[in-house]
């Protein structure tokens, strides 16, 4: 879900009777004027009629949809997939996050943190300590675009299987599942306080509304920009209240221009 709660992105499974398989696509809906709009499927730049496509992580100024697929082309069973969002609101097509990150096994689960920079994962393709394991890495502005991953380390991690790790907004906690201890009887819910070396970034909140002195303007665009290098996101405005709103990370924040 992106930080002003407005746009949500989840997963929906179906039943195909001709292959007798399951297929598992990415849908999206909308928050506005107190209630969720209609779900509607993403499009084909994403879902994969012929894959799986499943547990998505947004970022926070809604901009960036990262995933899991099956889809073939990849590097081994299941990789890790990202697609940006355009100024229009659609989504260009998937591409693969690599070799730094994906392997010949299987990544999964990915939840990027508000600081649309550290990318936290479960492999069983990297070194680690058994099964899954959970792993960080950081986004880079160029080739290879991601940070070696780095294992979060015992006793995190352990000899079996941990996934679906998130990390709160400042950053101090984080929650994942295990099969750790009732690995015969299924998965529980874990946290513990995050160490210095795979923490994120600190974040601040930005919000604000539009004022329209143009009663004949029908489009608004708000823009978040970096002074420095000159990046651009193109913020989700409520038809409903015309507010807006923003994570920008701390060390970023006297640089940044709306």
């Amino acid at each position: 879900i992106s930080a002003d709660n407005r746009y949500m992105v989840f997963t929906v499974c179906t039943f195909d009777e001709a292959t007798a398989k399951q297929n598992c696509d990415l849908y999206f809906t909308t928050y506005q004027y107190g209630s969720w709009g209609p779900i509607s499927p993403l499009t084909a730049t994403i879902n994969n009629p012929n894959s799986w496509e499943s547990q998505p992580s947004l970022s926070p100024n809604g901009d960036v949809l990262y995933f899991t697929s099956d889809r073939p082309g990849g590097f081994g069973g299941l990789d890790l997939y990202q697609s940006t969002r355009l100024p229009d609101g659609s989504w260009a097509p998937a591409k693969n996050l690599g070799p730094v990150v994906n392997t010949k096994n299987n990544e999964k689960s990915p939840f990027i943190h508000m600081d649309s920079e550290s990318l936290y994962f479960a492999s069983d393709g990297h070194v680690g300590l058994g099964g899954y394991d959970l792993f960080k890495t950081n986004a880079l502005s160029q080739e290879p675009y991601w940070t070696k991953p780095v294992n979060l380390g015992y006793p995190i991690n352990s000899e079996e299987d941990e996934i679906g790790l998130s990390v709160t907004l400042d950053g101090k906690q984080a929650y994942f599942a295990s099969n750790k201890i009732n690995a015969a009887q299924g998965w529980d819910i874990y946290f513990f306080d995050l160490h210095e070396a795979i923490k994120p970034k600190e974040v601040v909140f930005v919000k604000g509304k539009v004022q329209v002195f143009d009663a004949s303007s029908t489009a608004t665009d708000v823009v978040l920009r970096d002074a420095n290098s000159g990046s651009e996101v193109h913020l989700q405005v409520s038809e409903e209240d015309q507010s807006f709103s923003a994570i920008v990370q701390t060390e970023k924040a006297s640089t940044t221009v709306i």
